[in-house]
């Protein structure tokens, strides 16, 4: 939540990924995009829901890839330099 806040603090736009449902990130964000995903009682760790979650990160991340043509480089090494903390 703290890097959320400092995020829009700089005015980035922030988007949240998250299950359906109020929460607190979902709050914080400019958009909010919702996942459903049925887990099975027998698994301990959600990897439907990871996987739903990545799909849409992975395919949001190709469009703008794409769309920019590499135009957008440096705001994309600003944000995987971000991550790393």
């Amino acid at each position: 939540m703290d890097s959320t806040q400092i995020a829009k603090h700089r005015g980035a736009k922030v988007i949240s990924l998250t299950s359906a449902g109020k929460n607190p990130l979902s709050k914080l964000a400019d958009i909010s995009l919702n996942t459903n995903s049925k887990e099975t009682k027998y698994r301990v760790v959600s990897i439907a829901s990871r996987v739903a979650a990545l799909t849409i990160a992975d395919s949001i991340y190709t469009y703008i890839a794409m769309r920019t043509d590499g135009a957008k480089s440096l705001q994309i090494e600003k944000s995987m330099e971000s991550l790393k903390y």
